[in-house]
């Protein structure tokens, strides 16, 4: 699956049904993908893999005024070490992605365009919108 332009692998959750009713279907969709350290979502910042949620800045980025760096949302002396490089987001960091991210467009009056080509026949293919490939 594509997210954002990288490919990803999908991951087996586990989730119940009834955890996927609850939660919107394109954070589901985050949900159920691995990203690696720093994989930036427009809007939603860069995925911390040890903390399994997206940030502002960059895992372990360090601020030379601050003499800290940041990771999982706090400012520590030292860079946090994980050998944690890969996981799939939280349940709430995936929504909160979703949330981060513009509303689509609406959809315009046909989604679905016919090209002939000679010697082909036609092709149907139905665009989706949404952001990274995941469709609302």
């Amino acid at each position: 699956m594509l997210v954002g332009g990288l490919s990803t692998a999908a991951l087996s959750t586990g989730d119940s049904e009834a955890q996927a009713q609850a939660m919107p279907a394109r954070a589901y969709a985050l949900q159920g993908n691995a990203f690696t350290n720093d994989h930036y979502l427009p809007y939603a910042g860069y995925y911390h893999a040890p903390y399994r949620a997206w940030f502002p800045l960059r895992y372990n980025h360090y601020d030379p005024q601050q003499q800290k760096y940041f990771h999982g949302g706090q400012w520590t002396e030292q860079p946090h070490q994980s050998f944690t490089n890969i996981s799939t987001p939280l349940p709430e960091a995936a929504a909160v992605a979703v949330a981060a991210q513009p509303p689509s467009p609406p959809p315009s009056n046909s989604t679905t365009t016919t090209t002939t080509r000679s010697g082909f026949g036609s092709a149907s293919h139905s665009w989706g919108g949404g952001w990274g490939g995941i469709g609302s």
